[in-house]
């Protein structure tokens, strides 16, 4: 499922998904976010905001829909693996 994720051509790819700190001052969360992309630290179609959730997009609505399943089937295969012991 991670080839879902656009960029993404093997199963093998390691991927990471950025996770920033939620912060009320959006403008000072956009800046984070702004500098973590400009320095090339965003290499997914998507990030989390800790406390708060994903956010995903893409090249049109039906993309960036393709992009928010595979990252939750991402991320349900590795709360699965938590759960297993396998962390």
């Amino acid at each position: 499922m991670q080839k879902a994720l656009a960029g993404v051509v093997s199963h093998d790819d390691r991927i990471t998904v950025p996770i920033y700190d939620n912060n009320q001052d959006m403008q000072a969360l956009a800046e984070i976010v702004a500098t973590a992309w400009n320095q090339g630290a965003i290499n997914v179609p998507g990030f989390l905001i800790r406390g708060h959730g994903l956010y995903a997009w893409g090249k049109s609505a039906s993309e960036a829909l393709r992009h928010v399943e595979g990252f939750e089937f991402l991320f349900e295969c590795r709360w699965q693996e938590v759960l297993a012991g396998r962390a």
